[in-house]
């Protein structure tokens, strides 16, 4: 796997952390439109993840490619419903949204990983990168539940 790959990674972390903290940050007003921020570049991200879904069914070989490309659809939805949550019910119920459609990507790629002894490095890179997005994504949530603010 190029180096390349595993650099844009790391840094398409860096906004999502940035907003993550800012979310729970001390000033409400900056700490809200953080989460709004937050809950839009998740989305993206999201969405970015079914493209890769997407690109690898309409490869020669890409397995059941109907079943890979239908599934690739389905974080794009999710992605879009939480963006339509955030705009009419809540930031944080879009939080919950995106958690759920994250896991449910992870789990997709889990399933149609190949079962062999020794993963691609691509896949672990994805599957660390859905982690940290589902743990950050989580502790927003949790912290904004119990009105706790990281002054920093």
């Amino acid at each position: 796997m190029p180096t390349i790959v595993s650099l844009l990674s790391l840094l398409g972390l860096v906004p999502l952390l940035v907003l993550a903290f800012g979310a729970v940050g001390a000033v409400p007003f900056v700490a809200d439109r953080m989460l709004v921020a937050l809950v839009d570049y998740a989305a993206v991200m999201l969405a970015f993840a079914g493209g890769l879904q997407w690109g690898v069914g309409l490869l020669s070989g890409g397995g059941r490619s109907s079943l890979r490309l239908t599934a690739a659809v389905l974080p794009v939805a999710t992605g879009w419903i939480a963006l339509v949550v955030a705009q009419f019910v809540s930031a944080s119920s879009a939080l919950g949204v995106l958690i759920t459609g994250s896991l449910a990507t992870l789990l997709t790629e889990y399933q149609a990983a190949p079962r062999a002894p020794a993963l691609p490095p691509a896949v672990w890179l994805r599957w660390g990168f859905s982690g940290v997005v589902v743990a950050m994504l989580a502790l927003v949530l949790l912290l904004r539940s119990v009105d706790h603010a990281l002054i920093f």
